[in-house]
Parts: structure tokens; sequence; C-alpha cells
């Protein structure tokens, strides 16, 4: 075997690697495509859903502008009523300070 015939032998493994990345790259990059449209899906499926109801004569998110939702004040919880006991002139204790 001559130098020629190995640079030639050479060159072409050479050129068949070249093509098959070439090739890999290109089905990367489709690969690559769908997720990212994938993705766009899913972050506007998850603005939609984050968004909540719309109105029943809107056609599109977009034609209601948000409001900020104002916070909720928390209720103050409600006295349970003492329970009937037997000596109405004794104080009148939750069961739970019978352990204080």
């Amino acid at each position: 075997m001559s130098f020629s015939q190995t640079s030639t032998e050479t060159e072409l493994r050479l050129l068949s690697l070249v093509e098959k990345l070439q090739e890999e790259n290109r089905n990367l990059a489709g690969q690559l495509g769908f997720r990212e449209a994938q993705l766009q899906q899913a972050n506007e499926r998850i603005r939609l859903l984050e968004a909540g109801p719309t109105p029943a004569g809107s056609s599109s998110p977009e034609a209601q502008p948000e409001e900020p939702e104002e916070p909720e004040e928390p209720e103050e919880p409600e006295e349970p009523e003492p329970l009937a006991t037997a000596n109405p002139a004794a104080p009148v204790r939750p069961w739970w300070r019978f352990w204080e």
C-alpha cells in the first residue's frame, strides 16, 4: 500500500464520518424543533390555566385585561357557644382549659 492509497482511504473514511455527523445533526435539530413546539404548547396551556375561566361573552383571554386580585382578609373564628352546665352560676370554661 502506498502513501496515496492510505491518504485516499483516510479521506474517504473522514468524508463518511462527516456525512454521518451531518445526518445526526439534522436528526437532532428536528428533535429539538419538536421539543420546542411541545414546550411552547405547554407554556401556552399553563398561561391559559393560570388565567382562569373566561367570561361567556369573551372569545379570547386577551380580550379582558387582568385585574389584580385583592387579598382576602382572614375571617376570625367564631367562639363556640358554651355547653349547658349543671351549675349555671359556675364559670364556663372551654374543655381544653381543663389541663391548664
